[in-house]
């Protein structure tokens, strides 16, 4: 009787704007919903979340499924990347989602991040005609951050160069004889003991000649 109870529930609760729910073997449930033009991630369950995800941007959701947000998109000559925020129906919570698309429409790939989008850059962001595309999302706790980079080549398939667990911090573009480059600020936390929090510099250096990045070594 209990369960019937609890699955009736599940079946009729519905949150205004909903679009997806995830619901678990305890009786409760996640939604992702887009409520006044914003993408939310609603908890009801003690303590209560209601968590802005992002703007929601109606014109790309074409682009991935209806159970999606699509929060960001960045566009250069050739390519578009459009980030969406979904709900992972196995661990509770949201995560993020990145795809590329060329500007025919075809998609070339896709990454998955943490819980909330951080950043989302993309263009020469290292000087020259290199087409770059960074990202950075975070989990539920602000330590748990995480930075991927790729190639966005003229011809072919975008490329990681690097995925680091930290944030991203400034680009440097190579002009004026400096070294073009990425600063990421590291996240030196073990995940265990509390004295390991904390993060440092590294310097990322672009190779325009192999189209490599590379940690600067101290």
């Amino acid at each position: 009787m209990k369960l019937t109870l609890i699955l009736c529930q599940l079946l009729t609760t519905v949150v205004p704007g909903q679009i997806d729910r995830a619901c678990f073997p305890d009786g409760s449930c996640q939604y992702l919903a887009v409520q006044e033009g914003t993408a939310r991630f609603i908890d009801p369950s003690p303590p209560a979340r209601n968590l802005t995800l992002g703007p929601y941007l109606s014109s790309e959701q074409e682009a991935v499924p209806r159970t999606e947000a699509p929060i960001r998109v960045r566009s250069t000559s050739t390519w578009r990347v459009v980030l969406s925020a979904f709900l992972d129906h196995e661990s509770g919570g949201t995560a993020t989602r990145l795809r590329f698309f060329r500007i025919d429409g075809s998609q070339h790939g896709q990454y998955d991040g943490l819980f909330q989008l951080d950043n989302l850059v993309v263009g020469r962001l290292f000087g020259g005609n290199d087409e770059i595309a960074a990202v950075a999302t975070v989990g539920e706790h602000s330590y748990d951050v995480k930075t991927a980079l790729w190639l966005l080549p003229a011809n072919g398939d975008p490329e990681q160069l690097a995925e680091v667990q930290g944030s991203l911090s400034r680009f440097v573009n190579g002009n004026g004889g400096s070294t073009p480059g990425v600063w990421i600020n590291r996240e030196t936390y073990d995940f265990e003991h509390a004295e390991t929090k904390g993060h440092v510099p590294e310097f990322w250096e672009w190779d325009r000649t192999r189209k490599t990045l590379t940690l600067r070594k101290s």
